[in-house]
């Protein structure tokens, strides 16, 4: 995207987004599973967008030695205050990126076995109170 296409791009969210009614904010999951999430009304997903437009305008700006990062408003009235993740810079980088393939675990006999013990542990449990319950029926009822 150009310089103009981004510019252009910013006065209009500029002009749309209204920061007194913007609400952002990121959280952590309770489950590792589900990672991270964005609770945010209009407002305030255009505002960060508004944001990351305003960092890739900076970006763009930077001459080719510079990589320090670029700050963007953390301290903003629409970033939620209750966000557990907050974003306070993006650190630029030149070269393109690469893209680790995903490990994919294999299944060992322990992954298989796990179940199995789980269950007999389990069943060994059962049969102990049982027992257990059964002899104390018969010298309270003797």
């Amino acid at each position: 995207m150009e310089g103009d296409d981004l510019n252009e791009i910013i006065a209009q969210l500029e002009a749309k987004a209204s920061r007194g009614h913007g609400m952002f904010g990121i959280y952590q999951g309770k489950d590792f599973e589900a990672g991270s999430f964005i609770k945010a009304n209009n407002h305030g997903l255009m505002l960060f967008a508004l944001e990351l437009l305003k960092a890739a305008k900076k970006f763009e700006d930077k001459v080719e030695c510079e990589d320090y990062p670029i700050l963007l408003g953390r301290h903003e009235n629409w970033i939620d205050e209750n966000s557990e993740i907050l974003i306070g810079h993006i650190t630029p980088i030149r070269e393109a990126s690469v893209v680790s393939e995903i490990f994919e675990r294999k299944e060992t006999l322990v992954d298989r076995m796990l179940p199995v013990g789980c269950f007999l542990v389990l069943l060994f449990l059962i049969i102990v109170l049982i027992t257990g319950l059964v002899t104390i029926g018969k010298h309270v009822f003797e």
